[in-house]
Formats: structure tokens, C-alpha cells, sequence
């Protein structure tokens, strides 16, 4: 069986908070400190929005994307006997975690984000030479 390779897809709206802000991505517990945050090792990476202050017409709300690997983290924290999706699925789903921060400094519900989507995939060797992925929800 071919090694999968594991990433995070993440897509918003670019100007959905009305100033930029960041989506932090933890791989288990997130430090209780916001100060701590960025040091944390338990941060996997940053989906990032830098944007103008204000309302912005619907139509020039673009939606961003990012992609976050996974593979080192799995490695190194998980403890899972292999990276296969039967193993990994429900370990991500249990332990992926994030927060939304606004350039101010403020924490908002990941609810209030309501464009956010997040979504896990694999990719085989196969798969990556013909641009295909495996998705899973979370």
C-alpha cells in the first residue's frame, strides 16, 4: 500500500471579520494563555486573512485558502502505529483544534467565522501524479 501524505485545507472569506485576522491550528490542546498560542507546540500552522478595515461589498469578498501538512505532526505526536485513514480520521477529528483571532487581538467564536470551512485530505503516490486528493470531513 502507498504512504499517504495528510493535510488540512482551510477556505474563508476575506473580509468576513471586517479587519484581518488568523485562524491558529493546534494538533491537541490549546494553551489556555493566548500569549502562548503562537509558541505552542501544539500549533500545526495559520490560516491567515490580511485585509482593510471596514464593510466590503459582497462581491469583492474573495475567499482565501491555505493548506497546512500534517505528516511531521502526525509523526511526531500522534502515537498512532501507522498514518493510514482508518487510524488517522478519527484521531484528527478528536484532536484538531482552532481558534479565530482578530488583528485587534480579539478571540471570536470559531462559530462567528461562518465561511470557514476545514477540511482534512490525504494523497497517495498515485494520487499525486494524476491531482487528486481523498477528502474527509470533520
Amino acid at each position: 500500500m502507498s504512504r499517504l501524505e495528510w493535510s488540512v485545507h482551510v477556505v474563508s472569506k476575506e473580509h468576513e471579520l471586517g479587519q484581518s485576522y488568523t485562524v491558529l491550528f493546534f494538533l491537541g490542546a490549546v494553551p489556555e494563555s493566548i500569549e502562548d498560542w503562537r509558541s505552542s507546540d501544539s500549533l500545526l500552522g495559520l490560516h491567515v486573512s490580511h485585509t482593510r478595515t471596514g464593510d466590503v461589498p459582497e462581491e469583492h469578498d474573495h475567499q482565501i485558502e491555505s493548506f497546512i501538512p500534517l505528516q511531521r505532526a502526525l509523526k511526531r505526536k500522534s502515537g498512532l502505529p501507522a498514518l493510514t485513514s482508518d487510524l488517522v480520521v478519527p484521531y484528527l477529528r478528536n484532536s484538531l483544534r482552532w481558534r479565530v483571532q482578530k488583528s485587534d487581538g480579539d478571540v471570536v467564536d470559531n462559530a462567528k467565522l461562518t465561511s470557514l470551512k476545514v477540511v482534512i485530505f490525504s494523497m497517495s503516490d498515485e494520487q499525486k501524479q494524476k491531482g487528486e486528493k481523498t477528502e474527509y470531513s470533520l
